[in-house]
């Protein structure tokens, strides 16, 4: 179910790029900022609920920054990444 949704979400990502690259301007350092949730669900316009379905089931790329055991999952997520693993998602892979 929720790949025939990301399916019908491909469609609507021709703007996906340029967010991307909005989202991933880098630092003095050469770092980017990390996305919360909300952004990362913005970028993908998804609902931030679906992002933490994606994260859970593992099928988008995230950083864990929860301590081992923590009770509560603190993530973030690389635009770079973001957009690879949308670009792999249109080229059909899975």
């Amino acid at each position: 179910m929720l790949s025939k949704r990301l399916l019908v979400l491909a469609e609507e990502f021709a703007g996906l790029a340029l967010e991307l690259e909005a989202h991933g301007a880098r630092d003095e350092a050469g770092v980017a900022p990390l996305l919360d949730t909300d952004a990362a669900a913005e970028i993908l316009s998804v609902s931030s609920s679906t992002v933490r379905e994606l994260v859970a089931m593992g099928q988008i790329p995230y950083i864990s920054l929860s301590p081992p055991g923590a009770k509560r999952r603190i993530v973030r997520f690389d635009a770079q990444e973001l957009r690879a693993w949308w670009l792999e998602r249109q080229e059909g892979g899975r």
